[in-house]
């Protein structure tokens, strides 16, 4: 009885082996087919360029599935230049906005400037608090 339970599991262990061993020469012929389709791909002629065209051309779904690939591509980068076109506008066009402000402030600065010098020239030289107040207008309508 010992010497069959023995026999059976060198049997199951030998045709576990045979099974790994073919399992790992059915892997290498894959891998070795695989590597002669690639290196097969690499040296295509024109007939084969020429043959795939027309089988490109007779399969209209193939040809379907090629087209749409390329133009959805094609959209997806052209939707990517003209997000980063409206964000350079957005920028430049807070840039101008930031020049305009600057403008109006240097405006507003230059009026106060002109006020204080044509205020009254018989304030005295003693103190601030004789000085009247002086409020020019600033337009904020920005540079003409």
């Amino acid at each position: 009885m010992e010497e069959d339970r023995l026999g059976e599991e060198a049997s199951r262990r030998l045709h576990d082996e045979e099974i790994a061993q073919l399992e790992r020469k059915r892997a290498e012929v894959q891998r070795k087919r695989q590597q002669d389709v690639i290196d097969y791909a690499m040296y295509y002629n024109e007939a084969d360029w020429l043959n795939i065209r027309a089988q490109v051309k007779a399969n209209a779904s193939l040809s379907k599935t090629l087209l749409v690939g390329k133009l959805v591509k094609k959209v997806k980068a052209l939707k990517v230049k003209l997000k980063t076109k409206k964000r350079k506008i957005v920028v430049s066009d807070s840039d101008q906005e930031d020049v305009k402000q600057q403008d109006v402030d240097l405006d507003a600065l230059c009026a106060l400037a002109n006020a204080a010098m044509t205020v009254d020239s018989n304030i005295p030289s003693g103190g601030t608090s004789q000085i009247p107040a002086a409020s020019p207008r600033v337009s904020t309508a920005g540079p003409p």
